[in-house]
């Protein structure tokens, strides 16, 4: 592969190292810095894992809005950690970081500040995007995924904490964006349904969800949104969700994670439920029997460099370490696709078919938004894969 497209797609984590290092606790890290506390993928065993919900600095209006970002992060850091050990987990289990930033000049210093704030032990996937945020004096958001403490390894179904759910070991379902029409509030409601249509098609139910990520417009509204996830799912039973502000003509799209039961089937299965047509480069839903998972930072190309050349050093770049963590463009499961104008967006459909099987597409979302925290950069892919 050409060194440009490597050192370009990689970002900085390219410059890391090149050998996988083994962290223990069911995971391995693929071209791992303890410095910069990331990895470019992050293998885990069958095991459960904790999802949290994207969490800001502060609560309450006005409250933190002289911070500066590193103080912002810190504090996001923290109530992020907290979480997770509410739920039994701890830095070192960490697998993936999504990290949020409302100033597109902030995503490097914004990856910095949180290589300052993880503790020693911590090298997660990591992945960056612009958007608005929940709380207008936000500068900085968080969400991230981890292997569950001990305690929770038995679990045989959904459990939720504050912030946070457990996906117990087995199989899982990966469920493409859906959106349905309307207002916000309307379109909100009708999408959740169509989504409760779907996980009964694969015979599971909105108990098993453990996250959901909205795609919506404009964030300033995000209150809407919140409060009929809480109406349709109940206070206590409304499952972590992730908040990023999109361009569409469709208000909000929504994505989401849930439980599939104890492992059994095909390693991986690509699913279109009735109702819905299929397509050849992307899945409607992926379910995942058990095994090994790999979680890749975010992949892009060359600052300023064409389109065609952003995606295809992304794709590439993809390829690369599919192969090292021990997987390939048949076993992917899960995409976001990040764009910042239509004439990435198109290039990028014109170019995803020459990587994906017709037969085995990933379930995907693509969102157009703000940007993607790296100047120049102008396409992100946020990936998730099987081991066969």
């Amino acid at each position: 592969m050409r060194t440009h497209v490597l050192v370009a797609a990689v970002g900085s984590i390219a410059l890391l190292g090149a050998v996988s290092a083994a962290r223990g606790q069911g995971l391995q890290a693929i071209e791992a810095s303890a410095s910069a506390r990331r990895s470019a993928a992050v293998v885990v065993e069958d095991l459960p894992l904790v999802y949290a919900a994207q969490v800001l600095p502060f609560d309450g209006a006005g409250a933190g809005e002289r911070w500066p970002l590193a103080e912002q992060t810190r504090r996001a850091v923290e109530r992020l950690l907290a979480v997770l050990a509410e739920a039994g987990s701890e830095p070192a289990r960490l697998v993936k970081v999504n990290l949020y930033v409302a100033r597109g000049d902030d995503g490097e210093a914004a990856l910095r500040a949180l290589a300052a704030e993880l503790p020693a032990g911590a090298q997660p996937a990591v992945s960056l995007v612009q958007t608005a945020l929940a709380h207008p004096q936000a500068l900085v958001a968080i969400d991230a995924v981890a292997v569950a403490g001990e305690k929770l390894a038995a679990m045989d179904e959904v459990r939720r904490t504050r912030a946070a759910a457990l996906l117990p070991r087995g199989s899982r379902l990966f469920v493409s964006g859906q959106a349905e029409p309307g207002m916000l509030r309307e379109a909100t409601r009708k999408t959740l349904e169509s989504l409760s249509a779907t996980l009964r098609h694969c015979g599971r139910a909105d108990r098993d969800v453990v996250q959901v990520k909205c795609f919506l417009q404009p964030m300033t509204a995000v209150r809407e949104v919140q409060e009929e996830l809480a109406r349709y799912y109940g206070n206590e039973q409304t499952p972590p969700a992730v908040f990023v502000e999109w361009r569409s003509t469709a208000p909000i799209e929504i994505e989401l994670v849930a439980y599939a039961g104890p492992a059994a089937g095909p390693r991986v299965e690509y699913l279109t439920p009735p109702a819905m047509k299929a397509s050849p480069v992307f899945s409607r839903v992926a379910r995942v029997a058990g095994g090994r998972v790999v979680f890749f930072s975010d992949l892009f190309g060359p600052p300023e460099a064409s389109p065609d050349a952003q995606l295809e050093a992304a794709f590439e770049n993809l390829n690369k370490l599919a192969e090292r963590a021990g997987t390939d463009l048949k076993h992917l499961v899960k995409a976001t696709y990040y764009v910042t104008d239509g004439e990435i967006s198109r290039a990028h459909n014109a170019i995803r078919p020459r990587y994906y099987d017709p037969q085995r597409p990933p379930a995907a979302s693509k969102a157009e938004v703000a940007g993607t925290g790296r100047p120049g950069v102008r396409y992100v892919m946020d990936m998730i894969g099987a081991v066969p």
